[in-house]
Formats: structure tokens, sequence, C-alpha cells
């Protein structure tokens, strides 16, 4: 009921401006944009959602080739919407790294929990705060990133910023899978 109420707040100002529309009229024209913008071939940046994690396809802002007045030669000024390519795809590999290991995680575990012994699962590594911190941070990674797979409309690389943000906070060097069960009566570190 709060997110409701806040996303209803949000759009006081725009009511404001022209009284003549209410909440739901706003709310049918966002509709019908989206469904007018058009498919992938609407912009010659349009990105699909797969290509944004390698940072495939920048946007350009602006573009112009230009003769220099004193050496005749073509100068290029250009603005693009782009990360640092190094940073960008060191965290889509840490990205990379940390579901592998967290799906390792699982499939252990599923290994031990049909192994008949009685200790199985006590021979896994504990998940650690660093774990669950990890789970946490890919969990909300893919919120901000897997609502976009069925968008058919035109997509652009700012669309993935939430989901970066989230991606960048990763560090593959972080403790995944967490130390093992200590034994009993041993005294852990604090």
């Amino acid at each position: 009921m709060i997110p409701a109420l806040i996303y209803y707040v949000s759009w006081i100002p725009y009511i404001q401006i022209d009284p003549s529309q209410g909440f739901w009229e706003l709310q049918r024209q966002t509709l019908d944009y989206h469904e007018r913008v058009g498919g992938l071939t609407a912009h010659p940046y349009c990105s699909p959602w797969y290509t944004w994690p390698l940072m495939l396809r920048p946007i350009a802002y602006f573009y112009q080739a230009v003769q220099s007045p004193s050496t005749g030669t073509q100068v290029i000024y250009d603005v693009h919407a782009m990360g640092n390519p190094f940073l960008w795809w060191l965290s889509t590999a840490a990205i990379a790294v940390c579901l592998g290991l967290m799906g390792q995680r699982f499939w252990l575990g599923l290994i031990a929990l049909q192994n008949p012994s009685a200790d199985a699962l006590g021979t896994l590594p504990r998940l650690g705060v660093r774990g669950w911190a990890v789970i946490y941070l890919l969990i909300n990674w893919g919120a901000n990133l897997l609502p976009w797979v069925r968008v058919t409309r035109c997509l652009f690389l700012y669309h993935y910023m939430e989901s970066l943000i989230l991606q960048s906070s990763r560090s593959p060097s972080s403790s995944i899978i967490g130390s093992k069960a200590p034994k009993a009566g041993a005294i852990s570190p604090p």
C-alpha cells in the first residue's frame, strides 16, 4: 500500500500542471507512449538487454566531423554515454564469478541432501555474512535487469544503470563460500 501511495504522490506535480488530466489519464498516456516507441530498429542506438553487461552498444549523444581550419584534416567531436570499460567488464566478470560460485554451492548442497550419511550437511562450509551479502546483491541485480527481458520496444544502455550500481558493488575476492563450520568446542574468531 505504501509504494502505491508514494507512486501516486509522485504524480501530483504533473496533475497540478494540467488538472484536466487526472492520474489514470496520465497512466494511460504513459502506457500508450511505451507501446508506440517501436522495436529495436526504431533508433540507431537501441540495444537488447543481453548486450548491456558487456556494453556492446554505447549511446552517441553528439557526433560531428569537421575540417580543421588550420591543418585541413578531419576532426571528430563526439559525446558518448558509456561506462569505464575496465570497470564495467571487470564487474561483469565479478557477477559471472559470483553466480558460478553460488551455483556451485547450491549444487553441492543438493548433493549433500541426497547423501544418506548423518552429517552430510555439516561438511558444507557456512554461508557467512559475506555470502548473504552476495546473495542480496545478486538478487537485486537480477531484479533490476530481468524485467527488461520481455520488453520489446527500443531500449538503451542507460536502462541498465540501476543494475550496474549493484554490479559494481561486488568483489570476486569476497568470501562467497564462507569458512568451514567449526568443530564442537572450538572457539571461533570474533
